[in-house]
Parts: C-alpha cells; structure tokens; sequence
C-alpha cells in the first residue's frame, strides 16, 4: 500500500515508537503462538536415570496473560499429559498409568538488540497433579491401600518427573529467544553495499523493557541500507517525460542516488535526508534534428518514518521537494545539433518545475508499509 491512503494512515492514528514495540509483542505473540511454542519445548521429554518410567502426550491448553508491567507479560497455562511407570519385572505388565497436569508461568522478555523470549520457569513437584491407575493383578500393596495409597506411590516420582519436564524446557530456551528481524537480515545479507550492516548477532544482549524494546526495533529496521534499497528500486529506470513548452521539448530525466544521511531525531521520531543526482536530457524538435541539451540538478529530499498498530506496521514517507529547492549543479548546455534555439531563462523555469513534478510521482511510489510481523 503506497500513496495516498498510506499518507492518511500515518497522519490519523500515529503511535510512539515505544508503543509500537507493544502492540508487536500483543499481535505477535499471542496465545496461539505461545502455545505452540509450548509444545514444541515439551515435545521430546528425556528420560531420567534411575526412573521406572516416562513422560509422554504433553500438549499446553491456551495460555492465559495475568500480567503486563511494561518490561514483561506473564501468562499462566496447564499442560496436559500422561505419566507412565513400569514396576519390575516388566513381564508382569504392572506398573501406574496417570494423567496428569502441570502448571506453567510463561514470561515474555525483551532483548538487546532486537530479540523476544519466551521465558518459562522451572516447574516443581507442587505444580503438578496426577490421576492414577495401576496395571496389573500382581500389585497388593497399592491395592489394598486403596487410591489414596496408590496416588501416594505416583507422587513419589513427581520430582523425577519435574527434572525430566526442566531439562526439556532448559534445552529448548535458546530456541524460544529469537531476533524479530532476522528474517529480514537474511533476505538482505549481501546487499547492505553502501548502507553498511552486514549479519545481524542474535546472541541475546542485556534485558530491556517494551518501549526500548520499540524504539530499538524501528531504527534496526529502518537503517541506512533501507533506504537506499527502497529509493534506489523507484529511481533505477530513466522516464520520458514531456516538457511544458511552447515548442516540442522532449527527454530523459534519470535520478540517482547520492547520499542518505540520518537527521537528527526529533521527539520519537526517525528520519533521513536523500541527496539525488538528476541528470536531464532535452531533445528540441524533431528526430535526427533535434538540438540536445542536458543540465544537472540536485535534490535534497527529507523522508520521515511513523509507526502505526492494527497490525503494528512502519511507514516510510518521503517529502515532495518544491521546483524552487532545485539546485543547479551543471546548468543547461547544448551536447549534439544547432545552437540553443530557445531562451536559457526560459529552460531555467520550465525544467525544474517539470523535474520536480516527476521527482513527487516516484516518490510517491517510493513509500513503503513494512509490516514487522511479516519480517520475522
């Protein structure tokens, strides 16, 4: 989406960068998504040394958010699965069957530079339940103490299972801390050139809170190179364009890329200043006739970043520049065919206002919508 509706966007519902990195965190990771994460960490539960027995079928229910501070979002959920244990000799097919439940604290942090995790603490004894059966005719022990005796027998190994559940979760957790814009890094790896960047580090720095969180996403996500990729995709081809003029004027306007400099940041604000070279070929009159002329202008175009959530997207917004900013760098000069037959004065008007005309159409076109979500 470009253009004009993007321009409305931006100016009906702009959001701090710091509440930009909030609403990615809720659109992004929602219950859904830590759910799956769940049971992808709990999906392969070893098996503990010296315990008759193993874990098997966990699956997390929907988590449920308890809590939001600013620097972490807690969520609660049960998991669900079946505990199995074999006494010996495993011949006589004896042995506990049990399902059981345990709760989870889900916390979701934030990362230098750019990196979401998925934090889950250690679960103990306590937080687990079970419901049992045994297997067997040959256990009079546990039949003969009735259930109680035999959930007693199946909370024994509760600590075991615990270990067994932690391992898995502690084997896991640097999987469940992942780089919002890696995706991005690798789509871009080997075409930062001028702009600089190069592989991104997804190694988690020190812990920060959302809104730092926020501002450190966008000005990752919008650095130099992006720039210079966005603009560079828009201006690469020459337009033939026709020049208001009382005569047949005619020619070529090619923009190129001179330099992209950061301005200063304003209030959460973000923006970079484009120098374009515009290199104008003129053709007066007809075919092989035509007097040629050409001229170099430059351009300084301010480009503004804003952010806007639902879903937390940024917006890329570069500034009209008015024909009069047009500097002159090389003025109208004659290259192939007779003299100049019309007024240099007359050039000197026309072609800016013509050049800065085109220059608004393809940065219009430039504008760009980045949906974060659909970087990672």
């Amino acid at each position: 989406m470009t253009g004009d509706a993007s321009r409305t966007s931006i100016a009906d519902h702009p959001v701090s960068f710091g509440e930009f990195g909030l609403a990615l965190l809720r659109e992004v990771l929602t219950p859904e998504y830590l759910q799956a994460r769940i049971d992808a960490a709990l999906d392969s539960v070893p098996k503990i040394r010296d315990f008759p027995g193993h874990v098997s079928s966990l699956r997390a229910g929907l988590p449920e958010l308890v809590g939001d501070d600013g620097s972490e979002r807690r969520f609660e959920v049960t998991v669900h699965g079946r505990l199995t244990v074999d006494f010996w000799p495993k011949s006589l097919g004896a042995g506990l069957d049990a399902t059981m439940e345990i709760d989870l604290t889900v916390r979701i942090h934030t990362y230098r530079p750019t990196i979401v995790g998925v934090d889950i603490d250690p679960v103990s004894p306590d937080a687990m339940r079970v419901e049992v059966q045994t297997r067997g005719d040959l256990l009079p022990g546990l039949l003969e103490a009735g259930g109680a005796g035999v959930n007693r027998s199946a909370k024994h190994w509760l600590p075991m299972v615990a270990v067994a559940v932690n391992t898995a979760l502690e084997a896991s957790s640097s999987r469940r801390r992942v780089d919002v814009l890696a995706g991005r890094a690798h789509r871009v790896e080997g075409t930062a050139g001028r702009g600089g960047g190069g592989s991104r580090d997804s190694v988690p720095g020190a812990r920060i809170d959302f809104a730092e969180f926020g501002e450190a996403l966008v000005r990752r996500a919008v650095d130099r190179a992006t720039v210079i990729r966005e603009v560079e995709s828009e201006l690469a081809p020459g337009a033939q364009v026709v020049f208001d003029s009382p005569m047949l004027l005619r020619g070529v306007v090619t923009a190129r890329l001179a330099d992209v400099t950061p301005i200063p940041p304003a209030d959460d604000g973000l923006g970079f200043s484009l120098s374009l070279d515009i290199e104008v070929e003129l053709h007066l009159g007809p075919g092989a006739n035509a007097t040629v002329m050409a001229t170099t202008l430059r351009a300084h175009v301010p480009m503004r970043v804003s952010a806007t959530v639902g879903p937390a997207t940024l917006h890329l917004r570069f500034q009209p520049v008015p024909a009069e900013e047009l500097e002159v760098v090389e003025p109208v000069r004659r290259t192939a065919g007779r003299r100049i037959p019309i007024p240099r004065a007359k050039l000197a008007e026309v072609i800016p206002r013509r050049v800065a005309d085109e220059l608004k159409a393809r940065l219009e076109r430039a504008d760009r919508r980045i949906v974060i979500a659909d970087l990672a």
